[in-house]
């Protein structure tokens, strides 16, 4: 488990992808398997979001931000 990033971008991916994981989670348990999977894939999409502004240069967080998709 990663700790929380500290950009307030970064932040939101990290929380939806945590969400999402325990929703997988509890797809699984109650028999969904195929649901879980597809849920736990995008917990991982979002996990990379979050990872990724942490990583990026500061001056380049922005053009980053953008790339990903549905941001606006």
């Amino acid at each position: 488990v990663m700790g929380a990033p500290r950009s307030s971008h970064a932040r939101r991916f990290y929380l939806s992808a945590s969400a999402r994981y325990d929703e997988a989670r509890h797809l699984e348990a109650g028999g969904f398997g195929t649901a879980a999977v597809y849920l736990g894939g995008y917990s991982v999409e979002c996990a990379l979001k979050a990872l990724l502004p942490e990583a990026t240069p500061p001056g380049e967080r922005a053009d980053v931000l953008e790339s990903f998709r549905g941001v606006r």
